[in-house]
């Protein structure tokens, strides 16, 4: 007897793993909610078929300089028309960030996808991590206000 639930407690073990990997494996998806809360789904095959931006640049979170990649937070806030008075950005993680017009206006948010080339993953601050280039105007580097809204393990954007 005691043989048998050993067997069907590993069983049951191996088939979750397999699930939990089938998952992790699976294409990250980016939920939209329009401000009618109509609810638009891109996966990341859609998010890589857009024009995409690269810059290299440090950030307060990681070592040394890396290459992001990914396209214009623009591109995709585009789809959630009319914006009135801005998005508010989710992670996995249960953290949200809202982000006014103005400030859409005035950072360069890239919708990161990579990093050095490489697909980012939720240890890595992934799928999708919203980043502006640093290096490029270095007193940002210093703005709390701009690093809170650096949402990191996106899921899901919505119009406010």
């Amino acid at each position: 007897m005691k043989s048998i639930t050993s067997s069907s407690l590993q069983l049951t073990l191996a088939l979750i793993l397999m699930a939990v990997s089938t998952f992790a494996q699976s294409s990250p998806i980016l939920i939209l909610e329009s401000p009618t809360g109509q609810q638009i789904t891109l996966s990341r095959e859609e998010l890589e078929s857009l024009p995409q931006t690269t810059f290299t640049t440090s950030t307060p979170w990681t070592k040394g300089t890396h290459t992001y990649q990914g396209p214009k937070l623009s591109l995709i806030t585009d789809k959630l028309k009319p914006l009135s008075n801005g998005i508010r950005i989710y992670g996995i993680n249960g953290y949200s960030y809202d982000i006014n017009i103005h400030d859409l206006q005035k950072y360069p948010f890239i919708l990161t996808l990579r990093q050095d080339k490489k697909v980012m993953s939720l240890r890595n601050k992934g799928p999708f991590w919203l980043l502006v280039p640093f290096d490029q105007t270095p007193q940002w580097l210093s703005h709390d206000e701009l690093h809170n809204q650096l949402v990191w393990q996106i899921n899901k954007i919505k119009a406010l």
